[in-house]
């Protein structure tokens, strides 16, 4: 149940019972005492059944009797039993409500009713390595949210880097899905942070997935997280390094054939991941055969690249989304059948329009890719290419903020950006990426300052070769995760 707070103070001001102004993002009566205001967000307690009240709520405050009997009844229970929701102090349970209520939303193209991130709560509270990887990743975002110095995540990261090292140290623990979920989390953090510190604790997965040996029961969730993650990088830096993804992939392909399903993770249809790792295998095909053939074969090598490029199109075209039905939610290593979560503030309608727009534009920016990894980042796009460029600045508008389906088109900007020299288009592009800062997520400051970039060199007479983005993304050291 919600905690009381009808007057719309900071939580700081209600809990000495002092006027407030509600101002923000701070209140100024707390500024002007060197307080530290607690915000106004809305706070849970357990209700009384459980014979549990928050020791500042007001109406705890204000009874002498409900303080002595609450003391005499929990005296024997330790004290940070009593003091939040998940019995964590609460500091921590600031953290978590932060965690629950706004990061498990923003960490998804599409909110749903199992909600993956919010599922491994109760794993979280029973395991502290797991716990304080997501307290370190809800502590780093909040101050961002507050514009404050982070002062917190660094303290909650040593303590999951710890807890983690131990785990490791015992074989039936080290292999629970707890243990895996810490590592993700911990590569979430350094990826929100804009660190290319992501890539070490990437690789642990893989080295998890390898000691877990059997995989066949694994989250359905915690697969396509991974799988997410290794798309999103092989179509940015490489090659999926994760083995498991292809043959998880594919078993889901095909087990399951509804053309219609949208993957809430990543916002595009289930079908693309899959698509995806078979295009950054071209591309380091590619690459490699050219490198390694001489100059009379590499026109055979092209012809046959641009066979399985147009092999590629035909699949990305037949993964269209139908603006007149609903589509399903289905992650795309799980379960079909998921229920999204409505926005209250969305009519259906529009709500259907906004997820189909966003699984569109992420569609047609695979098209463009596959187009310059056919070929080249020299060649002049041809007609159906230019078709889906001019298709993702149409359907832009259906997504017009970085609430739901919004937050995950950061790699479409980035593929769609570096095909444009129209500043009246470019100018459109920034005022996305500034659209997506209110997120707080430095992985969309690592696509804008790309895109910027690219533009420079495309502009400069320096740069006569168009370079790809993926060449001016190792360029400038940055190895991000796009999505």
């Amino acid at each position: 149940m919600e905690a009381s707070n009808s007057k719309g103070s900071c939580w700081t001001c209600l809990s000495q019972d002092i006027s407030c102004d509600s101002a923000l993002p701070h209140c100024k009566n707390c500024e002007s005492n060197h307080k530290k205001c607690t915000g106004y967000g809305v706070r849970l307690q357990w209700g009384p059944v459980y014979g549990i009240t928050r020791t500042n709520s007001p109406q705890y405050k204000n009874s002498r009797t409900s303080r002595t009997s609450r003391m005499q009844n929990t005296r024997h229970t330790p004290l940070y039993g009593s003091l939040s929701t998940f019995s964590l102090l609460p500091v921590d349970n600031r953290l978590l409500q932060h965690f629950l209520r706004h990061i498990s939303t923003i960490a998804l193209a599409i909110d749903y009713t199992e909600n993956g991130y919010r599922m491994l709560t109760p794993m979280a509270l029973e395991e502290p390595a797991l716990l304080n990887a997501i307290l370190a990743v809800a502590a780093a975002h909040l101050s961002k949210w507050q514009q404050v110095e982070d002062t917190e995540s660094h303290k909650y990261l040593r303590r999951a880097l710890v807890q983690l090292q131990e785990v490791l140290g015992d074989p039936e623990s080290a292999v629970k899905e707890s243990t895996l979920g810490t590592i993700l989390f911990l590569a979430s953090y350094e990826v929100f942070n804009g660190t290319n510190k992501w890539k070490q604790h990437f690789k642990a997965v893989g080295g998890w997935l390898k000691l877990k040996s059997d995989t066949t029961n694994l989250s359905s969730f915690l697969k396509t997280w991974i799988c997410m993650i290794d798309t999103q990088a092989a179509l940015n830096i490489g090659q999926c390094s994760i083995p498991e993804v292809e043959e998880w992939l594919n078993t889901e392909a095909e087990q399951r054939n509804n053309q219609h399903a949208i993957d809430p993770l990543l916002g595009c249809s289930r079908k693309l991941p899959k698509l995806m790792a078979i295009i950054s295998q071209l591309e380091a095909g590619r690459i490699y055969r050219l490198s390694k053939s001489e100059n009379s074969d590499q026109l055979e090598v092209q012809c046959d690249i641009r066979k399985k490029g147009e092999a590629l199109k035909t699949k990305i075209c037949s993964a269209v989304m139908d603006f007149q039905s609903s589509p399903t939610l289905s992650v795309s290593c799980g379960r079909d059948g998921l229920i999204a979560t409505t926005p209250s503030y969305q009519t259906q309608p529009d709500f259907i329009r906004r997820i189909c727009a966003a699984a569109e534009i992420f569609r047609y920016a695979l098209l463009v890719y596959v187009y310059r990894v056919v070929n080249g980042y020299r060649a002049i796009l041809d007609m159906e290419t230019q078709f889906a460029v001019d298709e993702v600045y149409r359907l832009l508008p259906f997504v017009p903020d970085a609430i739901g389906p919004g937050a995950n088109l950061g790699w479409a900007l980035v593929v769609v950006g570096s095909e444009t020299d129209s500043p009246e288009l470019r100018q459109y592009i920034r005022c996305r990426w500034h659209g997506l800062k209110i997120l707080e997520l430095n992985n969309n400051e690592s696509g804008e300052i790309l895109t910027e970039e690219v533009w420079r060199r495309r502009d400069s007479l320096q740069y006569e070769d168009h370079l790809s983005w993926q060449d001016v993304m190792q360029d400038i050291g940055s190895e991000q995760i796009l999505v």
